[in-house]
């Protein structure tokens, strides 16, 4: 089934694009899988939807951000949360190749799609073979934040995710511009990310345009 729709893809996109975008197809369309399995499953359906996939995906962040990031309350369970895909993957998507790798500390999970040698995207032998997908599970630190619940359509189908609010994720984008160190050496706690800066840009835009809007209405 998904092997299906991701060689359907590649039909409609064009083997003269650039490899990389295709990949990037590719992986939104993983990606959308894996939302429908969180937030239709009884068990990870409170998970909190964060980081920049999320702003891409639920408030229109123009920009394509590799990983899925979730809060959870309390201890996050990544190895029952990778068997529970896995079981999905390979009943809901029939397909029973892919594998999962938890990370060492315990706060991500790894899914192995090795389907990029079928769907001609290796080319030599320093082409990847595997289409990697990254879910970030983490405990949620503070527990003061703004969540709502916003639906979101896939190709396939329609389901209401669960994701911190503009504000909260505002706030938490700024605290991790202002925790990051560009200066390198090893008293660093986190590397400077470019991707920080296009992100506050991108927020403060939206925020000026929402006040025009208000400004607006004000005066009809």
């Amino acid at each position: 089934m998904i092997e299906e729709r991701l060689a359907s893809i590649m039909a409609q996109s064009g083997r003269s694009l650039n490899p990389l975008f295709l990949r990037t197809r590719l992986k939104d369309t993983l990606q959308d899988e894996v939302l429908a399995f969180v937030y239709n499953h009884p068990q990870y359906r409170s998970c909190l939807f964060t980081g920049g996939t999320c702003l891409r995906k639920l408030y229109g962040l123009p920009r394509l951000s590799e990983d899925l990031d979730f809060d959870v309350t309390g201890q996050p369970d990544s190895a029952s949360f990778a068997a529970d895909l896995r079981v999905y993957v390979s009943k809901a998507l029939q397909y029973r190749h892919m594998t999962t790798r938890v990370g060492r500390n315990g706060m991500s999970v790894t899914l192995v799609f090795p389907i990029l040698r079928q769907l001609g995207l290796v080319h030599s032998s320093s082409d990847a073979p595997d289409l990697l997908l990254r879910c970030a599970v983490a405990a949620e630190p503070i527990g003061i934040y703004g969540a709502q619940v916003s639906p979101l359509s896939t190709a396939q189908t329609m389901f209401f995710v669960r994701a911190y609010d503009l504000p909260t994720l505002f706030a938490s984008k700024l605290a991790a511009f202002v925790g990051r160190d560009d200066t390198g050496g090893s008293s660093q706690t986190q590397q400077f990310e470019g991707r920080d800066v296009f992100d506050l840009m991108w927020f403060l835009h939206k925020a000026l345009l929402s006040r025009q809007d208000r400004e607006a209405d004000t005066w009809q």
